[in-house]
């Protein structure tokens, strides 16, 4: 590979990439010498991987200089949600919804979020400005602040992206997560259906990225 991406850029780059057709999330990583280390993508079902990933690779060569190789593009190809189909059903997750409060007083915003583990309710918080960009990060950074509990110390749960899409007629919360480790970074994709109750399908989605990964630690 060839070329860097300074940090300052990446977020840029990544609104870039989003602009792709059928290109829903997108996630670049780099090196601590600012080297694009892998760049994850979450596209419809519908899009074409092999144009898409070709896409990437001169938009980064075009714009900022970067020579990537194919195989640092990951794509993750996601179908609309189907009621009862698409999802694990209540008895075969490992974590619920039990609560979600948001509270606001002046310009902050504080959310609590509650899910059931098993007999365990496990409760994380996150604060911060409570304009329409960031309330929808900081329930879903709640939500990660629960599930860090249940993790080992070398473990670390971020937030990556999060959006909403219009599928199949349905809108969808889509988000993705990172678990970073002293072995690398893992990027997980969750999905919910909105039904009316936006800040409530943040966290189902969440759980959806997480639920069988974390089973598996």
């Amino acid at each position: 590979m060839a070329g860097k991406l300074p940090a300052s850029q990446r977020s840029a780059c990544e609104e870039l990439l989003r602009q792709i057709p059928g290109v829903i999330c997108v996630q670049v990583l780099l090196t601590p010498a600012e080297e694009v280390e892998a760049i994850h993508l979450l596209v419809a079902s519908s899009a074409d991987q092999a144009a898409v990933r070709e896409e990437v690779r001169n938009i980064l060569e075009k714009f900022y200089g970067v020579t990537i190789e194919p195989e640092k593009i990951n794509i993750d190809s996601l179908p609309v949600p189907e009621t009862g189909e698409s999802s694990p059903s209540s008895s075969e997750r490992r974590f619920l919804l039990a609560g979600l409060q948001v509270s606001l007083e002046g310009y902050r915003m504080e959310v609590q979020v509650k899910i059931k583990e098993g007999e365990k309710i496990l409760q994380g918080q996150a604060s911060g400005p409570a304009h329409e960009q960031s309330r929808r990060r900081l329930v879903a950074q709640a939500a990660l602040s629960a599930l860090q509990q249940t993790l080992p110390p070398e473990y670390t749960l971020l937030l990556g992206d999060l959006t909403t899409v219009s599928l199949g007629g349905r809108r969808v919360v889509l988000v993705g997560v990172i678990l970073s480790s002293a072995w690398g970074e893992e990027f997980l994709v969750g999905s919910a259906l909105e039904e009316g109750k936006e800040l409530e399908g943040v966290v189902r989605a969440v759980l959806d990225a997480v639920d069988r990964r974390l089973g598996a630690l």
